[in-house]
C-alpha cells in the first residue's frame, strides 16, 4: 500500500500538533451545531475546515443523518459523521469482498480486506466509547444523557418546537463535539 497524501501529513504532526487539531475539531463541532443545528453535518464541517477532508458533496450527504436519521432518533447523526470522516480518510473506493484471503475464489482483494478491517476496528472504537459517555449510540440515549433523562420525539412537531431552543438544543453541541473528538482522535491514531 502506498501512504496516501493525508496520511504522510498526519505522520508529519507532532503530538502537540495533533492534541491542538482535536481540540479544535471538537470546539469546531460544538459551536457549529449549537449555532446551524444539524449534527451530522456539524461534524463533517469541522473535518472539511479544519483537515480538507470531504467535498460539498460529502457535506450535503451528511445532511439527512441528523437527528438520529432524519429525526428518527436512531443512530445519532453526530456518530454518523464521525463515522464518515474515519471512512473517507481509511476507507477503499474499490468495490470488492471486504474479507480478502478468507475465501480462494476472491483472492487478489487482500488490500480491501486490511482497509475494511481498519475502518471498523476505528469506527469500533469510535462507537465503544461512545456508548460509554452516552448510554448507547442513538439520538435518543444522547439525548437522555445530556437532558436529566428526557427525551424529545424530534418526528412531532410540538416536541420539535420546544427541542429546538437554545436552552435545550445546545447540549447537542457537546454530542457533536465529542463524536468529533472521538473521530479526529481515531484518525490522528496511528496504529
Amino acid at each position: 500500500m502506498t501512504e496516501s497524501s493525508f496520511e504522510s501529513w498526519v505522520k508529519s504532526l507532532s503530538d502537540d500538533e495533533k492534541s491542538e487539531l482535536i481540540k479544535k475539531i471538537e470546539e469546531d463541532a460544538t459551536a457549529v451545531e449549537t449555532e446551524f443545528y444539524g449534527c451530522a453535518r456539524s461534524v463533517v464541517h469541522a473535518f472539511q475546515v479544519n483537515m480538507n477532508l470531504g467535498s460539498a458533496e460529502t457535506f450535503k450527504a451528511s445532511l439527512g443523518m441528523s437527528g438520529g436519521a432524519a429525526r428518527n432518533c436512531e443512530v445519532c447523526g453526530a456518530l454518523l459523521g464521525g463515522l464518515m470522516m474515519v471512512g473517507l480518510v481509511y476507507g477503499t473506493e474499490k468495490l470488492a469482498f471486504p474479507f480478502g484471503s478468507y475465501v480462494k475464489e476472491k483472492e487478489g482483494d487482500e488490500e480491501v480486506a486490511k482497509r475494511y478491517a481498519d475502518v471498523m476496528g476505528r469506527a469500533g472504537r469510535i462507537c465503544d466509547r461512545f456508548r460509554e459517555v452516552f448510554g448507547g449510540l442513538r439520538c435518543s440515549d444522547a439525548q437522555r444523557a445530556t437532558r436529566d433523562g428526557r427525551f424529545w420525539d424530534l418526528k412531532d412537531p410540538e416536541q420539535l418546537a420546544e427541542y429546538l431552543q437554545p436552552v435545550i438544543h445546545d447540549k447537542c453541541g457537546f454530542v457533536a463535539g465529542t463524536a468529533a473528538r472521538f473521530a479526529a482522535e481515531e484518525i490522528l491514531n496511528e496504529q
